[in-house]
């Protein structure tokens, strides 16, 4: 099975199979110089959800060290354009 074809079953991005794939979660097989994934590893294999654990909120301080950073690289930003 393709890698798009993978996606399509799965209904995920071609992106998403690839990278399954070079963390060894998919095993593949170079079948015409293109990468053939293995039918049942497919149909047993789940995507990682997206995004990641975002943990405890962030601090006044940090929140205020943030946009301060922030504030700073819009100043040098603006300065480069003028």
């Amino acid at each position: 099975m393709t890698v798009s074809q993978a996606a399509q079953m799965k209904g995920v991005t071609r992106s998403v199979i690839y990278k399954a794939i070079q963390r060894g979660d998919l095993r593949v097989e170079i079948v015409l110089g293109r990468q053939a994934v293995y039918r049942e590893e497919i149909r047993t294999w789940e995507p990682r959800k997206a995004g990641r654990h975002r943990g405890t909120p962030a601090s006044e301080e940090v929140k205020t060290r943030i946009s301060e950073t922030q504030k700073i690289r819009w100043r040098k930003r603006k300065q480069k354009e003028n």
